[in-house]
């Protein structure tokens, strides 16, 4: 176990060596193992706080299937959670623009179009019915409930959270 007791030592830098020294120890897919477990903790932290939550796959189409990795409810609204965990790859800091783009996006934006499949879903049916992870099969109701999207991301992407970084990378991204 690691942990991380300033939050210099939470930036990309350190993930990104901490993440090179673990991979080559770890057979197989470690970023699909290093996913499900950051999955699991979030829905254990989730749980030990008393919150209800449910997950799984759904049929979207004829063979076309989506995940939801948490859903909560409550009487007036419908709060959708996706958990990525995508690293920043080495391309993120050659400076290309579109590269630089290109991977925010596998890393956040995959997570709320995951979201918005979500509700087009329920607005469209109506209801989603999950075929759980662990749990029952659970039919989602949409009630005309307020709908909430939450991305969770690595903390690869705790940069972001800064003001000033983000007006000036935005800004450089825009220049033409």
């Amino acid at each position: 176990k690691y942990f991380l007791f300033s939050a210099y030592f939470n930036g990309f830098a350190f993930s990104e060596v901490l993440y090179k020294k673990l991979k080559p120890d770890y057979p197989g897919n470690f970023n699909r193992k290093k996913g499900e477990h950051v999955e699991a903790m979030i829905k254990n932290f989730f749980k030990e706080k008393g919150y209800t939550y449910h997950s799984g796959n759904y049929t979207i189409s004829k063979g076309h299937n989506d995940e939801c990795d948490m859903v909560i409810e409550t009487a007036d609204k419908i709060i959708f959670i996706e958990i990525k965990n995508q690293p920043l790859p080495d391309s993120f800091e050659q400076g290309d623009d579109i590269e630089t783009l290109r991977c925010l996006g596998e890393g956040m934006i995959k997570a709320q179009i995951q979201c918005f499949k979500h509700i087009k879903k329920l607005k469209n049916k109506g209801y989603i019915i999950f075929d759980g992870e662990n749990q029952p099969t659970y039919k989602l109701n949409y009630n005309n409930r307020r709908i909430i999207c939450i991305s969770i991301c690595s903390q690869e992407y705790l940069f972001l959270t800064n003001k000033m970084f983000s007006e000036i990378f935005l800004e450089s991204m825009l220049c033409t």
